[in-house]
């Protein structure tokens, strides 16, 4: 894809966007040094007003706009403005609204950041709006080839985004409601030697 066809499918998707009032697509050029993303959602026809399952379609493009991977996965509890914004999104790589407000846990649809402290882009994405505690995320690695890949332990056991990323003790630390009175708090550190994840601190308190 030249350069030109390349802007001109941007600026096509978002007068698309922009003129439905409810972003179905969205491209995101300024959340990595290395890579162009593109979410693309379909929404189920059979569901209440505000609450919705849907198939998600990620496309993964590097900087010379050649298409590098594609994901996709069902998510069967999406809020009506999952994926409704383009701003959304966040990159602790590229400094994004990395300072924008957290509202209810959730962090936006996309996530950039180094998520395993081996100085390479990593991910997260939204894979259900959730109910207290906030959204749920899928947590994809970056592997040594340049392709990402799911992490199974941060996306089936620690599902939050965390709220604090300690590049220095290699840990994750998220803070969720456990209930209407209790604050959750709970630490993952990561040992690279073995590349495994770890529960090293639980802390729950009341408001």
């Amino acid at each position: 894809m030249n350069r030109t066809i390349f802007l001109y499918f941007i600026l096509g998707t978002l007068s698309l966007t922009s003129l439905s009032g409810k972003a179905q697509e969205c491209i995101h050029s300024k959340l990595s040094q290395h890579f162009y993303f593109k979410t693309n959602i379909a929404r189920n026809s059979d569901t209440s007003d505000f609450i919705h399952g849907a198939k998600i379609d990620l496309l993964i493009y590097n900087k010379h706009k050649e298409l590098l991977q594609k994901l996709s996965f069902k998510s069967e509890f999406l809020f009506d403005d999952a994926y409704n914004n383009c701003s959304n999104v966040r990159s602790y790589v590229t400094g994004f609204n990395q300072k924008k407000d957290v509202l209810d846990f959730d962090f936006g649809d996309l996530i950039v950041a180094d998520l395993n402290f081996d100085s390479k882009e990593d991910f997260a994405i939204k894979y259900d709006s959730g109910g207290n505690g906030g959204p749920s995320y899928g947590f994809y690695i970056q592997d040594s080839k340049g392709s990402f890949k799911l992490d199974h332990f941060l996306t089936d056991s620690v599902r939050s985004f965390p709220e604090y990323i300690n590049a220095k003790n290699k840990t994750l630390t998220t803070h969720i409601n456990a209930n209407g009175r209790t604050k959750n708090e709970k630490t993952y550190k990561f040992y690279a030697k073995i590349r495994r994840w770890h529960l090293i601190k639980w802390d729950d308190r009341e408001y």
